[in-house]
């Protein structure tokens, strides 16, 4: 995966300065380790602290949290964990990515269970699987020359959605 974020640097070498070092935190890094997540949650966290308070999303407008504020921002109530199009409940959401907007994208609970999914005025599975899955889209884009930037705009922008 470094390999992978050596070429962000290479082609987006101001972007990837928003990227933040991982934090030293142990306290905060025991709390995470606590719930139990999928591995590749702290495989980003061993790579990064999330992203600096003035991006505005590294992955294609999509921003990795800091560590604090992903577990900080962990949702609990269950009015609010509900997949209402597949009438289905999760336990807990654990937020890895935000947009510019309210979404957020990272790991809903159901059991012992892990899914990845999206939250905005519900939860929902997301289309990728895990935040692997979410960095290798990105990634394969990113190689295809999917991203730009623009002035005024701290991260890049996804091309298809101009």
């Amino acid at each position: 995966m470094k390999e992978k974020f050596n070429s962000l640097r290479d082609k987006f070498p101001e972007i990837s300065t928003l990227l933040r070092p991982p934090t030293t935190d142990s306290t905060l890094l025991a709390k995470a380790k606590s719930l139990d997540l999928p591995s590749d949650y702290y495989d980003i966290y061993s790579m990064f602290d999330g992203e600096e308070d003035d991006s505005n999303g590294v992955f294609g407008l999509h921003k990795l949290l800091p560590l604090s504020e992903s577990l900080a921002k962990q949702i609990t109530d269950k009015d609010e964990l509900k997949d209402i199009p597949n009438k289905y409940q999760y336990d807990l959401f654990v937020p890895v990515f935000k947009t510019p907007g309210r979404q957020m994208i990272g790991y809903a609970k159901h059991g012992d269970e892990w899914d990845f999914a999206e939250y905005d005025i519900w939860l929902s599975k997301h289309q990728e699987e895990s935040v692997n899955g979410f960095l290798h889209v990105f990634f394969d884009k990113l190689e295809k020359d999917g991203y730009t930037t623009e002035d005024g705009i701290n991260g890049l922008i996804d091309i298809d959605e101009m």
